[in-house]
C-alpha cells in the first residue's frame, strides 16, 4: 500500500500557490468534490434527523459531502481550519447534518493537481495597482510575498457590507494564503454566519488605507 501524508488546507493551498497557480482553493476544492483529490478528517461526525449520530475519526471524507460544502458555502471554514458544519434535514429519513473537523489532503493527488495545472493552464499575469471597492490599493498590499494575480476591482458588490473569503482574495489579487495570514495578523474582520466565514467590507477598506503610501 502506497504511503500518503494528509496536508492541512492551509499548506495544500500553499504548496499549489507555489506552484505559481491561481486560485487554489477552488481548484483544490474542485478536484476533490470530483474526487480527483481525496481527503481525510480527523473526525467525521453525522447526525440523523432522529439524533443517532455516527463517529469516524481518520476516515475519508466522500466526495458528496465535498459537494454539499460548495453548495451549502460553508467552504471558507475548511479553509482556515475549522470544523465545518453542514445542515441536515428536519424529516426523519432525510440528509443527515454533518460536522468534518481537521481536514486533510492527499500529498500524492495535490502533486497530481498542479502537474495537470502546471501542463495546460498558462501562468496569471503580474498583478497591477487597481482599486477595491472604491479605495486605491497601495504599494505594501502589491507586495511580492503575494501570488501575482490581477485585483478585481468589481469582485465586492457596491454597497455591500461583507464579503466572502473568495471575493477578498479578488479584490485584493491576493491568494487564500495571505488573506488567512491577514485574518490571523486582525487585519481583516471575521465574522461567523450560519456556519460560513465573512469579510467585513469595512476591514477592507481598512487595510489598504492603513498600510498607507
Amino acid at each position: 500500500m502506497t504511503a500518503f501524508h494528509p496536508v492541512p488546507p492551509a499548506k495544500a493551498i500553499q504548496l499549489v500557490e507555489a506552484a505559481g497557480i491561481s486560485n487554489a482553493a477552488q481548484l483544490i476544492r474542485d478536484f476533490a468534490a470530483a474526487g480527483l483529490v481525496k481527503s481525510y478528517a480527523l473526525v467525521l461526525e453525522t447526525i440523523e434527523p432522529a439524533g443517532r449520530r455516527t463517529c469516524v475519526r481518520g476516515g475519508a471524507i466522500p466526495t458528496g459531502l465535498w459537494q454539499r460544502i460548495v453548495g451549502d458555502g460553508v467552504e471558507d471554514a475548511a479553509w482556515i481550519g475549522g470544523a465545518v458544519w453542514l445542515a441536515g434535514a428536519d424529516l426523519i429519513g432525510g440528509m443527515p447534518a454533518a460536522i468534518i473537523t481537521g481536514i486533510g489532503f492527499n500529498d500524492k493527488d495535490l502533486q497530481r493537481l498542479i502537474e495537470h495545472q502546471q501542463g495546460g493552464v498558462p501562468k496569471p499575469a503580474a498583478a497591477k495597482k487597481a482599486s477595491v471597492v472604491g479605495v486605491e490599493l497601495v504599494p505594501e498590499l502589491q507586495s511580492a510575498e503575494s501570488p501575482k494575480r490581477q485585483p478585481d476591482s468589481s469582485a465586492i458588490p457596491n454597497g455591500a457590507l461583507l464579503a466572502t473569503v473568495r471575493q477578498v482574495e479578488a479584490a485584493l489579487g491576493f491568494g487564500r494564503t495571505k488573506v488567512n495570514e491577514l485574518i490571523n495578523a486582525g487585519r481583516l474582520e471575521r465574522v461567523k454566519i450560519d456556519g460560513g466565514v465573512r469579510i467585513t467590507v469595512a476591514s477592507v477598506k481598512a487595510l489598504a488605507v492603513q498600510a498607507g503610501p
